[in-house]
């Protein structure tokens, strides 16, 4: 199976931006990306003729009005930016054309763009057959999604979509033999929980606003800010507690930001890539308190936040989409830590969920330190089974090696009907 490629030092489209802030593929280093795919089983292959089955792949960037037709000055899907030989090609069966949104699952429904109703519209305008194009994303949820919502619309379904879970190289090079929490239990030093929120979000920002005025900001190690332009000292209203009045902007501005993960250097011996995996903050806390990049929204985005205490030893509670903990569950994971009461998982409404997920940390961090070790103690075979399921998966390899058989069952679908 062919991976074709224009340029074997790029990936496709790289040329193409549409605006500064805005460029258009995902900047990613194209001969690295390249042997995930070689190693999933497509041979990259540089050329224009299409004369053996393959995939032509393009990258995007962020959400769905990214790349959909609707941000900003940008009026066109993506599928109109590729070469209308490769177009071509994908009408006549010879190709596949690959989205790449690997890292990304926030829903393809947002406020300005409905990206189920312009992938199809954009098919349509362009005549291409059903299963030509294979949208790749981080949602574990978005084929039932998809189904749904063609249900709803009486639509048929157009596109494929292969899930991909993604992130590890920002910590796969580091991965602790031991859990790390066993480090926090031998320190009398060591906090309660960390809570690590470097890039501002609104469920981020109402944790923080929550940890500052229920004064747990001395039992834990906790990064985050106000805003993700430090310049701009403007705070956005709270979008979780629903908190209007002046004093949530004043509570944070004044309390904020708090940098317990500290050096964002190569100096670091923590550094990797553009985020560091701070084993000193998993070696003096007993808990993680993560909160990932989705809570509200529907669908099931999971990303290297969640993975990092279980990569680094710890147990944790997971401010993320409704049902996480289930879903972890699905894949070996488990999660019934002693002392952590888990039944915000199961509660469907972000505000209610947003309050027991901070109620079970209430929970924790009141609890004795004599209980707590007791606690962590009679986890550490769940702390160990969690490190042992990771180790034993290659997320990276299985990602592409489902986008592989996808391709694969397209084309043999394709065979079998001529």
């Amino acid at each position: 199976m062919n991976f074709y490629v224009d340029d074997l030092n790029n990936s496709n489209l790289h040329t193409l931006s549409f605006e500064n802030e805005n460029q258009l593929p995902l900047t990613f280093n194209a001969p690295q990306a390249f042997n995930h795919f070689k190693e999933a089983g497509f041979d990259i292959k540089q050329s224009k003729e299409y004369n053996t089955p393959g995939i032509y792949l393009v990258s995007v960037q962020c959400y769905a009005e990214s790349w959909s037709g609707k941000y900003k000055s940008i009026i066109r899907h993506v599928l109109y930016e590729i070469p209308l030989s490769v177009i071509e090609a994908a009408k006549k069966g010879k190709i596949l054309i690959v989205i790449d949104n690997q890292s990304e699952g926030l829903p393809l429904i947002r406020k300005t763009v409905n990206g189920f109703f312009e992938m199809h519209e954009a098919m349509k305008n362009l005549k291409l057959p059903k299963y030509s194009v294979v949208l790749i994303d981080n949602n574990a949820w978005f084929t039932a999604e998809y189904s749904q919502w063609c249900i709803e619309n009486e639509q048929f379904p157009l596109f494929a979509h292969t899930y991909f879970l993604t992130g590890f190289f920002y910590f796969n090079s580091r991965v602790p033999k031991q859990p790390l929490v066993l480090d926090a239990i031998n320190s009398s030093d060591s906090k309660d929980y960390n809570s690590l929120n470097r890039t501002v979000r609104p469920q981020r920002t109402d944790h923080l606003y929550y940890l500052i005025t229920k004064n747990l900001l001395k039992n834990g190690l906790i990064s985050g800010n106000y805003t993700n332009n430090p310049d701009n000292l403007e705070v956005e209203k709270s979008l979780i507690l629903n908190i209007h009045h002046l004093s949530y902007a004043d509570v944070l501005i004044k309390n904020l930001p708090l940098i317990a993960d500290k050096d964002f250097t190569v100096e670091n011996p923590d550094h990797d890539n553009e985020t560091i995996f701070n084993h000193s903050i998993y070696k003096n806390s007993l808990l993680s308190f993560v909160t990932e990049t989705a809570f509200h929204q529907p669908g099931m985005f999971i990303t290297e936040k969640t993975f990092k205490p279980i990569v680094a030893g710890h147990p944790f509670i997971i401010l993320g989409q409704y049902n996480i903990l289930k879903e972890l569950r699905t894949m070996g994971y488990r999660t019934d830590f002693s002392g952590i009461d888990q039944s915000y998982d199961d509660i469907v409404d972000p505000v209610e969920r947003f309050h027991a997920a901070h109620q079970s940390l209430i929970k924790w961090v009141n609890t004795s330190r004599k209980e707590k070790e007791m606690h962590i103690r009679q986890s550490l075979k769940i702390i160990k089974h969690n490190q042992m399921n990771y180790r034993q998966h290659d997320y990276v390899y299985e990602s592409h090696k489902r986008l592989y058989n996808t391709v694969q069952e397209i084309f043999a679908e394709k065979y079998r009907k001529q």
